[in-house]
């Protein structure tokens, strides 16, 4: 048992060094300082989010595991509710993240003129269907990651430790990754109290209630697609839709508040949605105990 553990403590290690150490020279070299932390380049910004699966693969292949349990397989029959859970959620949490701020910071709000000026229902409905079509295009790249974090890591830190706090450990990991980029504006801005560090902070907040919506859809699955599509939508389409219900028009005003619609959409948000996941899982996890 001791051996077990030692090797999975060493598959990690392997496996982190694999996608730290060339994504931190990537956003370190590549990034573009005067545009807040967005990357210079389209594709590599791209091709930085395959670095976790081809950790995963590399890993492997180094400590000979094999590639016994991957969650490649789709396994979508019986299991429509959970694809559906991730392609809903960022679409769900962007109408909730531009909602609260539009109550919280613009009055008087007018939910007819932000449709009006976005140029109608028709213009929105094909500017998302646009969208839907980009997040099919893009979903290897939100499986790039999911197939690292949650296919991968997750499952070894299990082994280690309860479900829930594996989940949390690798939200941490998760949003660290990000962390030279979030020195440098992406995400949470520059505008705010105890920059960079409390934007590293929020990001750990938000990658571990992420994390638990991700990591419920890939167990009840047993498969990482559900996780990458949802991934997917998030990177491409969540802003949008919250865009749209706050209005071109208040862009002073979001723009007065630039920190707040981060910590409305990637941390109050994803905690309401994942509330009963969480229960889910912690509940699962004390049955076991017991």
């Amino acid at each position: 048992m001791q051996n077990d553990k030692s090797l999975t403590v060493k598959r990690i290690i392997i496996f982190l060094i694999l996608t730290f150490v060339p994504a931190y020279f990537f956003e370190i070299v590549t990034v573009d300082k005067d545009t807040e932390g967005y990357l210079t380049s389209v594709f590599g910004g791209s091709s930085l989010m395959l670095y976790p699966a081809i950790a995963n693969v590399l890993t492997r292949l180094i400590t000979k595991e094999g590639f016994g349990k991957t969650y490649l397989r789709i396994n979508f029959k019986g299991n429509f509710k959970y694809y559906l859970i991730g392609a809903l959620f960022p679409i769900i949490n962007g109408i909730l993240a531009g909602a609260i701020f539009s109550v919280c910071y613009i009055h008087p709000y007018s939910f007819s003129e932000n449709i009006d000026e976005a140029g109608g229902m028709t213009a929105i409905l094909a500017s998302i269907l646009m969208l839907i079509d980009i997040t099919i295009a893009e979903l290897f790249m939100g499986f790039g990651e999911e197939f690292g974090w949650r296919a991968y890591l997750t499952p070894k830190l299990e082994t280690l430790m309860p479900s829930p706090l594996a989940i949390c450990v690798n939200g941490i990991i998760w949003a660290l990754w990000h962390a030279p980029l979030i020195t440098l504006g992406y995400d949470w801005g520059t505008n705010y109290p105890f920059f960079p560090y409390l934007g590293i902070l929020s990001m750990c907040v938000a990658c571990i209630f992420i994390s638990m919506i991700f990591t419920y859809i890939t167990k009840k699955t047993d498969s990482v697609w559900p996780a990458a599509l949802s991934h997917t939508v998030v990177d491409v389409i969540m802003s949008t839709i919250s865009v749209i219900i706050i209005g071109v028009q208040n862009e002073e005003i979001f723009n007065q508040h630039d920190y707040a619609y981060p910590v409305i959409g990637m941390i109050i948000c994803p905690l309401i949605i994942s509330i009963p996941m969480m229960f889910s899982m912690f509940r699962k996890n004390l049955q076991n105990k017991a």
